[in-house]
Protein backbone atom coordinates (compact mmCIF):
# COMPACT_ATOMS: atom_id res chain seq x y z
CA UNK A 1 0.00 0.00 0.00
CA UNK A 2 2.96 2.17 0.63
CA UNK A 3 4.77 1.55 -2.32
CA UNK A 4 1.88 2.44 -4.39
CA UNK A 5 0.90 5.44 -2.51
CA UNK A 6 4.47 7.04 -3.48
CA UNK A 7 4.47 5.81 -6.85
CA UNK A 8 1.11 7.31 -7.67
CA UNK A 9 1.41 10.62 -6.05
CA UNK A 10 4.35 12.95 -6.56
CA UNK A 11 3.26 15.78 -4.06
CA UNK A 12 5.50 15.55 -0.81
CA UNK A 13 2.94 17.58 0.47
CA UNK A 14 -0.08 15.13 -0.48
CA UNK A 15 2.16 11.87 -0.04
CA UNK A 16 2.70 12.90 3.83
CA UNK A 17 -1.23 13.86 4.13
CA UNK A 18 -1.85 10.02 2.22
CA UNK A 19 0.36 8.22 4.40
CA UNK A 20 -1.44 9.65 7.60
CA UNK A 21 -4.97 8.78 6.46
CA UNK A 22 -3.71 5.57 5.37
CA UNK A 23 -2.00 5.28 9.20
CA UNK A 24 -5.17 6.50 10.64
CA UNK A 25 -7.18 3.96 8.36
CA UNK A 26 -5.09 0.86 9.86
CA UNK A 27 -5.16 2.08 13.54
CA UNK A 28 -8.71 2.30 13.29
CA UNK A 29 -9.40 -1.18 11.56
CA UNK A 30 -7.20 -2.57 14.38
CA UNK A 31 -8.80 -0.66 17.35
CA UNK A 32 -12.13 -2.20 15.95
CA UNK A 33 -11.15 -5.80 14.93
CA UNK A 34 -8.98 -5.94 18.65
CA UNK A 35 -12.92 -4.79 20.23
CA UNK A 36 -14.89 -7.38 18.58
CA UNK A 37 -12.28 -10.42 19.68
CA UNK A 38 -9.87 -10.14 16.96
CA UNK A 39 -5.78 -9.17 17.40
CA UNK A 40 -4.16 -7.66 13.87
CA UNK A 41 -0.17 -6.50 14.16
CA UNK A 42 -0.57 -2.72 14.24
CA UNK A 43 3.05 -2.06 14.85
CA UNK A 44 4.36 -4.08 12.16
CA UNK A 45 1.69 -3.26 9.26
CA UNK A 46 2.42 0.52 9.81
CA UNK A 47 6.42 -0.38 9.91
CA UNK A 48 5.95 -1.77 6.73
CA UNK A 49 3.70 1.16 5.04
CA UNK A 50 6.20 3.61 6.03
CA UNK A 51 9.18 2.00 4.96
CA UNK A 52 7.65 0.61 1.43
CA UNK A 53 6.76 3.92 0.56
CA UNK A 54 10.09 5.58 1.32
CA UNK A 55 11.89 2.81 -0.51
CA UNK A 56 9.53 3.58 -3.88
CA UNK A 57 10.44 7.42 -3.02
CA UNK A 58 13.49 7.14 -2.74
CA UNK A 59 13.94 5.06 -6.35
CA UNK A 60 11.92 7.07 -7.64
CA UNK A 61 14.00 10.34 -6.81
CA UNK A 62 17.35 7.99 -8.07
CA UNK A 63 15.68 7.44 -11.67
CA UNK A 64 14.93 10.99 -11.82
CA UNK A 65 18.40 12.06 -10.95
CA UNK A 66 19.63 9.34 -12.70
CA UNK A 67 18.11 9.17 -16.01
CA UNK A 68 15.90 12.06 -16.02
CA UNK A 69 12.84 10.15 -15.29
CA UNK A 70 9.53 12.92 -15.29
CA UNK A 71 6.04 11.87 -14.79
Amino acid sequence: MGGILAWRICNPLQLGIAVVTALGFLSGLSLILFVWGGWTPLVLAALILVITGGSVTAYTASLAKNKGFTE
